[in-house]
């Protein structure tokens, strides 16, 4: 009886690929042949070199490469953030979701602006303000 339900389930299966194939869904594809390249290969290894070397594409990728952007909160912002949105009792609790008032808002804000210019102080070797 074990051995019954998986062989029943893989014939419902296969019937059912057979069905969607038949209506012209099938899982592959008939694709028309590729168009061949204008371009010789010693053009396109040369368009590539191109690119590389001018900084717009990195070597095995495919894309485009930008330079990095800087994040817009750095990773202390982003936790003395949460710590103050936790601390203002803002952090929703099953089916209670409170909403940040626009002075909260402004507080967790602050909290963040202040954990940010402490890394940079930090990162920099000056000693960071205290603020109370």
């Amino acid at each position: 009886m074990n051995i019954v339900k998986p062989v029943a389930l893989a014939m419902i299966l296969a019937s059912l690929n057979l069905n969607a194939q038949a209506a012209g869904r099938g899982q592959f594809e008939i694709r028309p042949a590729q168009q061949a390249s204008t371009l010789s290969r010693a053009e396109v290894q040369a368009e590539a070199a191109s690119s590389r070397t001018s900084g717009r594409t990195v070597r095995g990728d495919l894309v485009s490469a930008e330079a990095p952007v800087a994040a817009p909160m750095t990773r202390a912002q982003v936790i003395a953030e949460m710590l103050e949105h936790r601390r203002l009792g803002l952090t929703p609790r099953g089916k209670h979701h409170p909403q940040a008032t626009p002075e909260q808002a402004e507080q967790i804000r602050q909290a963040g602006l202040r954990a940010r210019q402490n890394a940079e102080a930090a990162q920099s070797g000056i000693a960071a303000p205290h603020q109370h």
